[in-house]
């Protein structure tokens, strides 16, 4: 068939971008395809950009768009990979045959990277706490990660007993329906575990609570995928005007934000407090800029980041433009 990128015929290879021509030799079998169906005139496949044409080949011929560099010990989205200079991604190949891993290590800070040595923590965690995970669970890229950064954050914030974060995964593991469920009730338990002395009720009843709370805070506005730190200010300006919070990400996320982020001394004043703190993060996401932005590495949103004295914010935007708040964790 021909290839059509914004309705002209595609003649050769040699006419992408170097960029793109070096991204279509890491998806295998992606080049003969090219090559073999530009001589193919029976039938028209037509793109709208080339990188639409690199996102989709992966899909199309085996089911995926992830790509793995086990020399550099990366496992990343092909749109990730997009986000990357040539140079820095012709050093991640490199590294395929070099013991020197210091490049890839500051490619992997500057880019928001996590190795694949990070992301095996997830399996490492469910084995160490005797846990089989349920059938039909997704164990993709982009839950793994969710996953890893919730274990993280807890290693660095929410320390407890061994037999307290048994407890909090096997608790966890009844309530999520995915991988990076598991990982937001993980924290929650933990982090409600003092408050309620352990009593599993009563944490149950706070879930329960904020279930309500974060349900009526799910609307999201759309907007350009690709915005700056302006015009996404001006864009959650514009959604406050309207009279409407700016909605979480999903369900547990959500319950992650508002339960790290309140008073739970008084349990009778918890819907009270949830109120407080989201007339506050308003006009909160209203003033202060975003710091950083970056495509997170299964490709399936932008992250913004908020970097601010006592927390870190994150919003995101995905692929249909809704924008969210992913995450507002206080600092260690």
């Amino acid at each position: 068939m021909t290839i059509q990128i914004e309705q002209t015929d595609m003649q050769s290879v040699d006419q992408l971008t170097g960029k793109n021509q070096l991204l279509l030799t890491m998806i295998p079998n992606a080049t003969p395809w090219v090559k073999a169906n530009l001589a193919n005139k029976s039938n028209t496949l037509s793109f709208a950009s080339e990188d639409e044409l690199i996102e989709q080949l992966g899909i199309g011929l085996s089911g995926t768009s992830i790509v793995s560099l086990p020399g550099a010990n990366l496992t990343l989205e092909i749109k990730k990979l997009m986000e990357l200079s040539v140079e820095n991604t012709l050093a991640l190949l490199s590294n395929e045959s070099s013991t020197n891993t210091s490049t890839s290590t500051e490619i992997s800070r500057r880019y928001h990277l996590i190795s694949n040595d990070k992301l095996n923590k997830v399996k490492q965690f469910f084995d160490e706490h005797k846990l089989a995970v349920p059938v039909g669970w997704n164990m993709g890229l982009n839950d793994t990660i969710e996953c890893y950064q919730s274990l993280t954050y807890v290693d660095n914030v929410l320390k407890q007993k061994t037999n307290i974060r048994t407890a909090a995964a096997q608790w966890a593991l009844m309530r999520a329906q995915t991988l990076a469920e598991f990982g937001h009730y993980y924290c929650l338990y933990l982090h409600f575990y003092k408050y309620t002395d352990g009593d599993q009720s009563k944490i149950d009843a706070l879930i329960t609570l904020l279930i309500n709370v974060v349900l009526n805070n799910l609307d999201c506005p759309l907007v350009t995928y690709e915005l700056d730190p302006l015009n996404l200010q001006s864009a959650i300006a514009q959604w406050n005007k309207s009279g409407c919070n700016l909605g979480f990400s999903s369900l547990t996320s959500g319950l992650l934000c508002v339960g790290m982020n309140i008073n739970l001394k008084d349990l009778d004043r918890i819907s009270e407090e949830a109120t407080i703190y989201l007339q506050q993060l308003q006009p909160l996401l209203s003033e202060k800029m975003a710091t950083d932005s970056y495509v997170n590495q299964a490709g399936l949103c932008r992250h913004y980041i908020y970097s601010l004295p006592q927390r870190t914010m994150m919003l995101n935007v995905n692929n249909i433009g809704c924008l969210s708040l992913y995450s507002d964790l206080p600092a260690g």
